[in-house]
């Protein structure tokens, strides 16, 4: 894909601020990729054949997520895969906002949408993730630019619901 070029300041954080997304339940983890987000494109396979990936006996068997930009998944489905990549490390039980301000969201794509909370909250989740105002936007750190193709995702289906 090609576009246009963008300068972007990216400010590395402090550890302390590092920790609040790398955290769960009071112990530390990794964020990123999971192996769920990675089952496209023999991409599994290709690291199994390679003895990157170790431990998957069938990579059929493994839950694939949604692509979020493939539009022949719902918009639902689409916009819950987004969050679960991009939110749900903080916004699920023992993610840092669920136990530091006693956030109710569960972004994990595998919620039940009734426990989610996003129709609730749907007002709150739009105002931040379309802000730029440092220590109220989302995500809270690691970007100073808005996520357009996504936002313009989620405002259609949180107006949807």
């Amino acid at each position: 894909m090609q576009g246009n070029t963008k300068t972007v300041d990216y400010k590395i954080p402090d550890y302390a601020t590092c920790i609040m997304c790398h955290t769960n339940r009071g112990v530390r983890v990794p964020i990123g990729p999971k192996i769920r987000n990675m089952h496209k494109n023999n991409q599994l396979q290709n690291f199994i054949d390679k003895g990157i990936l170790t431990g998957i006996d069938d990579v059929n068997a493994v839950i694939k997520l949604p692509n979020w930009e493939d539009t022949s998944y719902t918009e639902e489905q689409r916009s819950r895969a987004y969050l679960d990549v991009n939110c749900a490390h903080c916004h699920q039980p023992g993610g840092y906002y669920s136990v530091n301000f006693n956030d109710s969201f569960e972004f994990s794509y595998e919620t039940r949408f009734s426990d989610t909370h996003i129709y609730e909250k749907r007002d709150p989740i739009m105002t931040r993730i379309e802000s730029n105002i440092e220590n109220y936007k989302m995500p809270f750190v690691g970007t100073t630019l808005n996520h357009t193709e996504a936002i313009d995702l989620l405002n259609s289906y949180l107006n949807s619901l």
